[in-house]
């Protein structure tokens, strides 16, 4: 029996949240009543005036009126509104200014767009007229470059606009650990975007009232500003933690939670990020930044700190807590120099070679070949060297992780994803796209120490215990009859990647009948050869989980 899910209807309602505007709010209810009639206001604590004028309100059945007994910030209000209007079963809520300011002719468009594209933020991008002071346009603008830096994108136009309409749902998932005064805007907006939640950014006019027309600040120059600064420290310092996270998320018992199951927005995020990063403030400040983060984040994460000491413990016989502080910063530096190396910089680095030869042997012969790696160091270093070199990789990708992240390598620099080939489980296309490469004489990199995609998964001893590999590779390779050859990168802080070629195999011969135990051969060479590359640099592999607890 099939079960439809049928979305729920689309029904909006205003929030107004209101702290002493006893001479606007009622004519701005009024307004926004013409467009949108159900409208709950949130008193925030008002003096007597104030609360007189919402309890009127509500007992004319013109809104829903609440009331905070103390004044909590618009944040606060804000939330108490958001939580209202879901218990009465609202989906979407319009966010507007009780003091007038907002062309509320612009209702119409807003709720336009939230209904075409339900899921989306809709947020108001003010166009100001010469009533705005100064000092808060300058203040806007230090509160965008800093959104900016923490979305790792433009998805906010701007953050500090209140006129806005959220989806319900999500809206009240990101509220939470929000702050709850002037730097709500902003939070909340960043956090939704950090969710997956589309936005949808839309020009409307703003207009700053005189105190004689009604017109009140709230805002504390000094307080609200401390507030706004704290607010974007513990928003960059999660942003960097995001980049460092997202390979990590889930670390389980298997391969399958660890690898597949790393959301591709966390990876694009982590990537866009780190274009703003290195693009505003260069290497050695980025370098400096990661390490306080990489501390807090090892500090708190207590299995990826677990996986990381039975790695180290397997190959140098201890590991201590600056050994896996170390693990991971090298993790986080060879993230950051890929950026680096996708933008050409090659000047930055030192590098070093060996086996390269074997590669521009092939090249000459026009023979096809697959290049084996892992997890280790820098792939992508070796992938740009042999480029700069006239020896182009192809790279194999898994899709539906790679969809996303490509278009963002691809907008660092165009020609990084221009020989990706994606590959799925049971996908025939991918393969036949590799066996036209190696036919044509050109080389395919793989990754051979993750099981992921592979039903072919072999057991091999690793570092003194089992552990799981893929098999079919070597299936394709004898099918294809084109040698394999080894490739890893070798990080050495600060600025140095050593890159191996090594022989593996002229030919992958399967015998028939004993096809099982010929691929076995081929995985337990591989692991040694990880294993040795392991041990010469133990700082390298970033295979974060238990990687042997998997029977």
């Amino acid at each position: 029996m099939t079960i439809e899910v049928t979305p729920r209807p689309f029904r909006p309602c205003a929030i107004i949240p209101t702290f002493e505007n006893p001479g606007t709010i009622r004519t701005v209810v009024e307004k926004v009543r013409e467009q949108l009639p159900d409208v709950i206001v949130v008193d925030d604590g008002s003096a007597p005036e104030g609360r007189a004028q919402v309890e009127q309100l509500g007992r004319e059945k013109l809104a829903h009126a609440f009331r905070r007994e103390t004044n909590g910030g618009k944040g606060a209000a804000v939330k108490t509104g958001l939580e209202v209007a879901h218990k009465l079963g609202y989906t979407h809520a319009l966010q507007i200014d009780a003091d007038g300011q907002h062309d509320l002719g612009d209702i119409p468009r807003f709720l336009d767009a939230a209904r075409k594209q339900p899921e989306a933020l809709v947020l108001g991008c003010p166009i100001f007229d010469r009533s705005a002071p100064l000092g808060r346009r300058v203040g806007r603008q230090i509160t965008v470059f800093w959104t900016t830096l923490e979305t790792a994108s433009r998805a906010i136009v701007d953050p500090m606009c209140g006129y806005r309409i959220y989806p319900l749902e999500p809206a009240l998932a990101a509220s939470r650990g929000t702050g709850d005064r002037m730097e709500f805007d902003p939070e909340i907006a960043v956090r939704m975007v950090w969710a997956g939640v589309p936005t949808v950014n839309l020009r409307t006019r703003v207009r700053y009232l005189r105190p004689e027309e009604g017109g009140v600040s709230h805002f504390h120059l000094l307080r609200d500003n401390a507030r706004i600064s704290w607010m974007h420290t513990r928003l960059v310092t999660i942003a960097l933690l995001r980049l460092l996270l997202w390979p990590l998320r889930g670390s389980g018992r298997t391969i399958q939670r660890t690898w597949l199951s790393a959301a591709e927005p966390g990876s694009v995020l982590g990537i866009r990020f780190l274009v703003v990063l290195c693009t505003l403030f260069g290497r050695t400040v980025a370098r400096a930044a990661l390490r306080p983060i990489v501390f807090y984040y090892v500090l708190l994460q207590a299995s990826a700190r677990r996986s990381s000491r039975q790695y180290l413990q397997r190959t140098l016989g201890r590991a201590t807590w600056p050994m896996i502080y170390r693990h991971f910063l090298n993790f986080a530096e060879v993230a950051l120099d890929r950026f680096f190396l996708l933008t050409g910089q090659f000047h930055r680095f030192q590098f070093g070679s060996d086996g390269f030869q074997h590669l521009k042997k092939l090249h000459a012969e026009r023979r096809g070949a697959i290049l084996l790696g892992a997890h280790i160091g820098s792939f992508e270093a070796m992938r740009l060297i042999a480029d700069s070199r006239n020896l182009p990789i192809n790279v194999i990708t898994y899709r539906g992780n790679a969809k996303m992240l490509n278009a963002v390598l691809q907008s660092i620099n165009p020609g990084a994803v221009a020989r990706f080939v994606e590959l799925a489980p049971g996908d025939v296309s991918s393969v036949l796209r590799i066996r036209d490469l190696i036919e044509a004489g050109e080389l395919v990199a793989i990754l051979g120490d993750r099981a992921d995609l592979d039903s072919n998964v072999v057991v091999a001893d690793f570092l003194g215990a089992k552990a799981r590999f893929p098999g079919g590779l070597y299936v394709l390779a004898a099918v294809l009859g084109c040698p394999i050859y080894l490739t890893f990168s070798i990080y050495r802080a600060p600025n140095r990647y050593d890159c191996y070629c090594e022989p593996f195999a002229e030919k992958v011969e399967l015998r028939r009948g004993h096809r099982e135990e010929g691929i076995a051969e081929y995985v337990q060479r591989y692991a040694r050869r990880l294993e040795y590359y392991c041990r010469l640099e133990p700082g390298n592999w970033f295979n974060f989980f238990d990687f042997w607890d998997q029977q």
